[in-house]
């Protein structure tokens, strides 16, 4: 389903609220609403779990299990900070191996880096717009933490992959706690997150780049005294074809101002784009624009339906089309067929929609 590329995962869990039942994990190794999902405590207990969030946008999900079914097991919820983490800062990679066992290294922050992946095939789920944490030096892990020196989580070690086939890879970076706070607050306070969305994945370009494309001195001025240590602005490189924003936006604007303030940074553009629309101010053709954009309300629940039939595994197309290939969600979409079945002998072909029977 959703163009998901093996059939089992297995990653480190990291327990947001044992009264509740809530854990945080990479979207690596939960990447689909659908499936059987088991937790394992200590090496020793196992209990069912279920997805309760997808981030539709970024590298993790929320799972949940029945605390009673843990019995005596002593389990406590991790303690959080919502910090900012810097180049050179001391940390602690706390993780667990494939074989349970608990690993753990203090090492420093190397770099705070955009994240680019490259498109998929077929398309899936891929984070865009986040900055992540690499370190100097790192043990082998199947997931885990970046911590302070109390214990204390800065971040989620989480497990990415790119590419596809042969050319496919995976690697670990740190993902800032932050963006697992802000969810679960909405999860312990209301039972659900309402994730708002402009639909738009931005590049960074660099000020000397944007001064080719008619930045003014002026509003580089105002760019690096936002941002003295980046100097860049976010340039728009895709637009989801389904996104209000498809209307206004063009690829190749540079975004200047959020809600009448000066943005450098992904998370500035994110947190100011939560209400129903936003007023944003964007350099196109060397003229600066002001646009009133409605903000798109993404509910993190996955696909939830599927069909078997003729040897095809049918669902609604999944955001990841519209997001890397710029093509509106119609139709009824093909994520899989089998060899040898009905569809195979007459041509249906994964990521093929049928829109008319």
């Amino acid at each position: 389903m959703d163009g998901v590329h093996a059939k089992s995962f297995v990653g480190t869990g990291l327990i947001l609220d044992a009264e509740r039942g809530l854990v945080l994990v990479d979207r690596e190794t939960v990447p689909v609403a659908m499936g059987d999902l088991q937790l394992t405590f200590g090496g020793s207990v196992e209990v069912p779990g279920e997805p309760v969030y997808l981030h539709p946008e970024h590298n993790f999900a929320v799972v949940r299990y029945d605390p009673s079914l843990l019995g005596e097991t002593p389990v406590r919820a991790a303690g959080l900070v919502a910090g900012d983490l810097s180049v050179g800062d001391e940390v602690w990679l706390v993780g667990l191996t494939p074989t349970d066992n608990l690993v753990s290294r203090r090492t420093q922050v190397a770099s705070s880096e955009p994240l680019r992946l490259s498109l998929t095939r077929p398309p899936r789920f891929r984070d865009r717009n986040i900055e992540l944490f690499a370190l100097e030096d790192t043990v082998a892990t199947v997931g885990g933490v970046l911590s302070d020196s109390e214990g204390r989580v800065l971040a989620l070690w989480a497990s990415f992959s790119d590419g596809a086939g042969k050319n496919a890879k995976s690697f670990f970076a740190g993902i800032p706690i932050a963006y697992a706070a802000d969810v679960l607050e909405g999860l312990q306070e209301e039972g659900r997150v309402g994730w708002r969305t402009l639909g738009v994945e931005f590049a960074p370009l660099s000020l000397a780049a944007a001064r080719h494309r008619g930045l003014s001195d002026e509003r580089a001025n105002e760019l690096e005294a936002h941002d003295s240590e980046r100097r860049r602005v976010l340039s728009v490189e895709r637009i989801s074809a389904d996104s209000p924003a498809s209307a206004l936006l063009r690829e190749g604007d540079l975004l200047l101002e959020v809600g009448g303030n000066t943005v450098t940074q992904f998370r500035e553009v994110e947190e100011a784009s939560q209400g129903d629309e936003v007023d944003i101010r964007v350099l196109r053709d060397g003229e600066e624009i002001d646009l009133r954009i409605p903000t798109e309300l993404l509910d993190g629940h996955g696909t939830e339906r599927a069909i078997l039939w003729a040897g095809t595994l049918l669902q609604a197309p999944h955001r990841a089309i519209a997001e890397q290939r710029g093509i509106p969600s119609h139709g009824v979409y093909i994520s899989r067929f089998w060899f040898g079945s009905p569809a195979n002998r007459y041509g249906l072909r994964a990521t093929d929609r049928i829109v008319a029977v």
